[in-house]
This record gives C-alpha cells, structure tokens and sequence, in this order.
C-alpha cells in the first residue's frame, strides 16, 4: 500500500516506494524481487487517497500513474480517492464508487466498538442501534453510512447518550470529548501557566494551526512549524510565555490521537476530515467568512470546509454572502454575464421560482455542451456540461433525468431541441428554416470515424443554424475552451450552495428563495 500524499514530500517514483516498502518489510533483495514481480503481474499495488496529493503535483501523479500502470499493466491496481473530487481521471481503471453502510453492517460495528463487559451489562449497543433506527432519527441514520462518521457517533454517543443535530455537530462533540478527556487527565495541567489552556481555548489553537496549514495546502507539516503555531498562539491570546511546547504537541499527539506523527519529525491530523473540520471552525466568524468566500469559494479542495461551516449555524448569513458575490463575480466576468443576458432575454418568467431557476441552468448547458473537454485533459471524461448537469440534478432530479442529451450533438437531436424549446414559451422565428438546414448536415463519414478536428467541424455547421435559431450571440457560442473556465466555476459554485442549503442547521425559506431566483438571473438581487 502506498499513501499517495507522500509525494508531498518524496519524488513522484512508485516503483522506489513499491521496493521501500519490501526493503522495510525485511525481503531480501529487494529491488531485484520488485522488478521481477512488476514485469510478472505478481503484485497488488493499493494507491491511496489520490485526494491528498498536493494540488501543485496532482497533474504530474495522475500522468506518473498513468504511466506505470501501462508499463506493468500486468499487475493489479486499485486506488481510492474522494467522491467529490476525483474527476475520471484515470483512463483505463473501472470506477467504483463504496457503498455506504447497509444497516446489518452498521449494526455490526457498534456492537463491535461497545464490546467491552461494562457495555456488555449495560446494553450500550443495543441501545443506541434501537435510537438510530428509531424513525425520529432517520437523518442521523443517514449520517451513520459513512464508516467515519459512525466511529465519531459512537464517541459521541458513549459521552452524552444522545445524538448530534449534523456533520459539524457531530466532529465538534467528538473533539470536545477527546479535549476534555486530556484535560481531565491532567496530563501537562499541573503547571501553572496551563491552567487557562481549557478545552473551548484548545478548540481555537487548533483551529488556528489547521486553517494556517490548510491555506498553505499542506497536510503533513513538520514538528517545528506546529511548535512555532502552539508557541505563537499560547504567548499571544494566554499572553503568558510557552516553555513546555514538546508536552503540549506529545498530549495532542498520545493522548488525543488529533495529531499523528508519520515520519521522523513529520505529523498530519489524524484525518483530513478533521483538519477541514478546524479549519471551518476557525472562519466560522463574521469577519473572516468573507475572506473564505474571496479567495477560497473556486477551489474545490475547500469544499468540505464550505459544508461543515454551514453547518455550524445558522446559514442564513454565510449564503447571502456567497449570493453577493457570485452576483458580482457574474457582473465582472463577460462570458458568465453574456450567458445571463441571452437568457434573460429569451426565456420568459413564470414565476415558478425553483422551475424557472432549472429551465435557466438548462439553457446554459445548451452553451457548454457539445464543446470538447474541461481543463482536466482531452482524455477526461468530465465534460463542460456535466457543471450544469450536476446542478440541474441537485435542483430537480426528476427533470434532469426526463431530458438525457448526448455528449455530441446530431440533426436529429438539435431538430428536437428546437422542437422541445417553444413548450416553455421560448419564440423561435423561422423554425422551419433552421431545422431543414440543420437536417441537410450530411456527414462524410460515420462519426465515429472521424478525426477530432473533424468532428469538431461536423459539429459546428449543426451548432451555427442551431445557436442563431436560439439567439445564442456567436461571442457566447463560438469561443475557446479556457475562456469558458468562469462560467464553469459559476454553475459548480451554486452546487456548492445547494449542498451548503442541505447540509445547514437551518436556512430560511426567504433565503432558499432568494438563492435560487439569483441563479443566473440579471433581474434579481439578494
């Protein structure tokens, strides 16, 4: 098994990691019996958490992967990664995405986690299984499929014999029990100058330790930098001077198991999961969410941390923020106001917030399909649509999946769209016209056949007397890919607002409204 966050700080070379790891597991030459196992098909390479590789890196890894994989594509691979960030990115690996927890497996490893003779006598298991499967607490339940999620559960639960509210609820309670825990013990509490250094204020030391790392992209850190974060913080918000530092990192470290160390002098948070935790934590106030927004709103690595801060209160606030400034964002950027001039323009109001909002969404998509890849390579499967794609299912599944276009755009399915258009009261003048033109776009050859600049050119003589049937200005239509790029991170932005709207303790219904009448809407104001 290789832990692909160490090409952090280790050369991209999986063939000298694969021989490091027999070299520590004692084998006798090593480097000879790995290179004969490779060029056999003997092993099993595990690749793990392709999400954790420097983002700086991440495109030279995926290429290093690719790479090896086909030199000894004898051997079998498997790698794991987050849902929500991988993007297909390697071609030739069959995708799987883990099954949540069924309910016998969850069942199981409560019993498993409350099994010592005390839980036993007690019934802890059975207890909380017959609360989680109690129909009041089917959101929790939900929550307990993610294996992760159910470990900080049953934490949480052995405390206080109830459940969290959410996601943000549920990390807070179990890293507040495993602060307190230490500060009962009081580990490193019989010196004075640590008297004030309570739970809640660790809370925050942390916090300020994993945002300041997480801005930096950094998940492995060495022992000095935390030393230098503790000592910084202590002195300046205890104003009393730090001497016993190495205790303090040990008692994180040993007993809360917060913090782990790696390698010599190298530590990480003991899950990713916590470090975001901490760092939503430490933006969770009125004067640092509007930096987060700003400079981190774009950058899929911050997602989670945007899903657990909604979560922390209410969201009411933090999402009319995000409103603003995505409604400012579409006014300074030309290719993402254009897109909302167009529709404006073409598709009247019905009044109808959440339909109107899908039918808008659709239109963009109109402007994003058909065109070659993303950012992510030719190769990828995530195509520009699949944006807007992704926020239509989120607003309303049923209509994303009654209306499945193809990634290529034939004359039989532009002459439907045309067709399919005017049902929403959208004036296509001359429709006749349009569609026979479109439909005399004969093909030299069978598309599949074709060359990429080919099929581009087939695709345009389509797309021209289909745009100008829809109004779609050629500045808008006709452009190059990268400068689409805004309008891209417009759509994934509102479906990161949506998932802020689910995971949040509560958003208001004027709000929700006002989120989703903002959706590429030029008429419309937070």
């Amino acid at each position: 098994m290789i832990e692909l966050k160490r090409f952090k700080n280790e050369r991209i070379d999986l063939k000298t990691l694969i021989q490091k790891e027999f070299e520590i597991a004692g084998f006798p030459e090593s480097e000879a019996f790995v290179k004969n196992a490779l060029k056999t098909g003997k092993l099993l390479i595990l690749l793990d958490g392709l999400d954790e590789v420097p983002q700086n890196v991440l495109g030279e890894a995926i290429e290093h992967i690719k790479d090896f994989t086909d030199t000894f594509d004898k051997n079998r691979y498997i790698t794991s990664c987050r849902t929500a960030f991988y993007k297909t990115y390697l071609k030739g690996f069959t995708d799987y995405e883990i099954a949540s927890f069924d309910d016998l497996q969850i069942k199981k490893f409560i019993s498993n986690w409350f099994r010592l003779e005390e839980d036993k006598l007690a019934g802890t298991a059975e207890t909380l299984i017959t609360l989680l499967f109690d129909k009041n607490n089917t959101a929790t339940l939900e929550l307990a499929r993610t294996p992760l999620l159910l470990a900080f559960l049953c934490l949480t639960f052995d405390e206080s014999q109830r459940f969290p509210s959410n996601k943000s609820s549920l990390y807070r309670r179990a890293l507040l029990i495993l602060l307190e825990k230490w500060a009962a013990e009081k580990r490193i509490h019989n010196d004075d100058i640590y008297q004030d250094l309570t739970p809640d204020v660790e809370l925050e030391m942390l916090s300020e330790m994993a945002a300041m790392f997480f801005v930096q992209d950094k998940i492995f850190f060495f022992d000095a930098e935390i030393k230098q974060s503790i000592k910084t913080f202590i002195e300046n918000s205890l104003n009393i001077r730090a001497t016993q530092i190495s205790k303090i990192l040990e008692a994180i470290e040993v007993q809360q198991g917060i913090l782990v160390q790696r390698a010599p002098e190298i530590f990480s948070f003991s899950h990713l999961t916590i470090q975001e935790y901490l760092t939503a934590h430490y933006y969770n106030s009125p004067t640092k969410v509007r930096e987060l927004i700003e400079k981190h709103l774009f950058d899929n690595r911050w997602r989670e941390v945007f899903l657990l801060l909604s979560g922390m209160s209410n969201a009411d606030d933090f999402l009319i923020l995000i409103v603003e400034f995505l409604i400012d964002f579409s006014k300074r950027n030309f290719i993402v106001n254009e897109c909302i001039e167009w529709i404006t323009t073409i598709l009247p109001n019905t009044g109808q917030i959440e339909t109107d909002a899908v039918k808008r969404v659709f239109l963009a998509s109109l402007v994003l399909r058909y065109k070659r890849y993303d950012n992510h390579g030719y190769n990828s499967a995530t195509r520009f649509e699949s944006y807007a794609d992704e926020l239509m299912a989120l607003l309303n599944p049923s209509f994303a999946n009654s209306i499945k276009l193809k990634g290529n755009i034939n004359p039989e399915e532009a002459v439907q769209l045309l067709r399919f258009l005017p049902t929403w009261n959208i004036k296509i003048e001359k429709v006749d016209n349009y569609t026979q033109e479109i439909k005399s776009v004969i093909p030299d050859r069978p598309f599949s056949q074709m060359l990429h600049g080919s099929r581009s050119k087939h695709q345009k003589k389509i797309l021209r007397p289909f745009y100008t049937a829809i109004k779609i200005p050629n500045d808008l239509g006709f452009r190059k890919r990268n400068t689409y790029d805004p309008l891209l991170k417009y759509l994934e932005a509102y479906s990161l607002l949506v998932d802020c709207k689910v995971s949040a303790l509560r958003v208001s219904k004027d709000v929700w409204d006002k989120i989703i009448t903002s959706i590429l809407n030029s008429q419309q104001t937070p």
